[in-house]
């Protein structure tokens, strides 16, 4: 019976670590194909993708689950914020220039940055509730 617990709980740790993949690689193609017209981004959101990709695989190495999570949602989200405060400019050759690449990273960064102080936080509290439990 308890082998079984083991197996299933085991199965359902890597079908979520799998799902992250897939939520970040489905979203990768949403934004990049999909959604171009409303961006016009062609190397940003690839470039993104694998740097989150990246993050996403070292932080599903180390088991740190809440990193895993706030990867795929700084991605995503960050790109919504980008499109919903992004700005057009001119730049002195007549150009139009936008900024929502950067707004997308920042998001992204902060939420790489937030999931990681959470891990943080969270491998403090139960490192001292072992302490106190002995």
């Amino acid at each position: 019976m308890i082998k079984k617990e083991r197996a299933r709980r085991k199965k359902a740790i890597i079908l979520f670590k799998i799902s992250l993949f897939a939520i970040l690689l489905a979203s990768y193609l949403l934004i990049r194909f999909v959604f171009f017209n409303i961006h016009g981004m062609k190397d940003f959101p690839s470039l993104l993708a694998f740097i989150a990709g990246s993050v996403l695989l070292l932080s599903v190495l180390m088991n740190k689950k809440t990193l895993s999570i706030f990867v795929d949602i700084g991605y995503i989200l960050g790109f919504i914020i980008a499109m919903l405060f992004n700005s057009d400019t001119y730049d002195r050759g007549g150009g139009i220039l936008n900024n929502s690449w950067i707004i997308w990273i920042i998001v992204f960064f902060f939420s790489v940055v937030i999931g990681w102080f959470i891990e943080v936080i969270t491998t403090i509290k139960n490192s001292r509730k072992l302490e106190l439990d002995n």
